[in-house]
């Protein structure tokens, strides 16, 4: 009911008294009038905890509907769900044998903001922007551009609380009909550069130990541009380096990435990335001219050297744009 009143133009409950009239399109007696949408309302938020996500109860339920909505969605694709497209190319995982390739589910978390007028909830709070309201983590399905999770939380909430990503994520998986949780792709921003939130995924990846009733996951995240970082880009050599595509597999003007997982892992200091998993890879990308072109040193007057700084990117304060991921097993063809 909720999403035809969104369509004839009700954006809120006031909007949806004048729905009471269209007999036409809910039959005699027209809409349900705004008492009933607020009765409804109340009984959902009786099953929400106070951070937003539903209980046991009606999780299943949403399950349960989401899988007959798929259903449909994937009735004309062989009962494949559409492939996000990476580089032009489908996102896929080769089939068992001489088995079809099948599409990777793809699932985004990310937290974003929501304006308040005033301070009157208890929930609400100053955000980083300068602003107050709510600070909510969604999670969404990119392959059909599904909800699937949101944990309320008040606008000061911490973007890097490993605690809700990994709550969020659990409750993402659960929304995900259990025919299409084989092959998994989870982003996050930097927000989710941690150990408790890749130890967990990690987890989830189950495909070595049980084979094809296991389950295949990878996961793309931020990073951040620390010391060990630093030193691992400026001892790339140039031919590291390759031109960085854009999501229909053109490359993109002056924009360049590279693996930076083997400098990392047996540097001169030892492995740097102890403590995280083993196939865990570090990719960075730079804007303007390969940065190993931008680090020739240059004779300065009193003899010293030094060296032009990286260019600056609107996306990161520092130019890069680190990211992790584990070793891949997903192609695009």
């Amino acid at each position: 009911m909720r999403s035809r009143r969104w369509s004839r133009g009700a954006s809120c409950l006031s909007d949806v008294e004048a729905l009471t009239r269209q007999e036409a399109l809910f039959g005699p007696g027209g809409g349900a009038s705004d008492t009933t949408v607020l009765r409804a309302l109340d009984e959902l938020a009786a099953h929400l905890g106070t951070d937003g996500l539903p209980d046991g109860r009606w999780a299943r339920m949403l399950a349960e509907v989401r899988a007959r909505a798929w259903t449909q969605v994937t009735a004309g694709n062989r009962g494949r769900l559409p492939a996000v497209k990476v580089a032009g190319r489908p996102l896929t995982h080769p089939g068992i044998g001489d088995g079809e390739a099948t599409p990777v589910t793809v699932i985004r978390v990310d937290a974003t903001i929501i304006e308040a007028a005033t301070v009157k909830e208890a929930s609400v709070a100053g955000h980083y922007k300068h602003g107050i309201g709510w600070h909510p983590l969604t999670a969404w399905c990119t392959n059909t551009g599904d909800h699937l999770a949101v944990m309320q939380r008040p606008g000061n909430a911490g973007s890097f609380t490993a605690a809700d990503h990994v709550k969020v994520l659990d409750a993402a998986l659960a929304q995900i009909p259990a025919e299409h949780r084989s092959d998994l792709l989870v982003t996050i921003d930097g927000a989710g550069a941690s150990h408790d939130v890749i130890n967990h995924l990690t987890r989830w990846n189950t495909y070595r130990e049980h084979g094809r009733r296991g389950r295949r996951v990878e996961y793309s995240i931020g990073w951040p541009v620390d010391e060990r970082t630093r030193t691992g880009i400026e001892r790339l050599p140039e031919q590291a380096w390759t031109a960085r595509l854009t999501a229909d597999g053109r490359p993109t003007p002056n924009q360049h990435v590279a693996d930076l997982t083997g400098l990392l892992r047996h540097s001169k200091e030892g492995d740097l990335l102890a403590g995280w998993p083993a196939d865990l890879r570090v990719i960075v990308s730079a804007p303007g001219a390969p940065p190993a072109s931008r680090r020739r040193w240059a004779r300065t007057p009193n003899g010293a050297t030094a060296r032009s700084p990286p260019t600056r990117s609107a996306d990161n304060s520092s130019g890069w744009m680190p990211g992790t991921a584990p070793r891949p097993m997903s192609r695009t063809r």
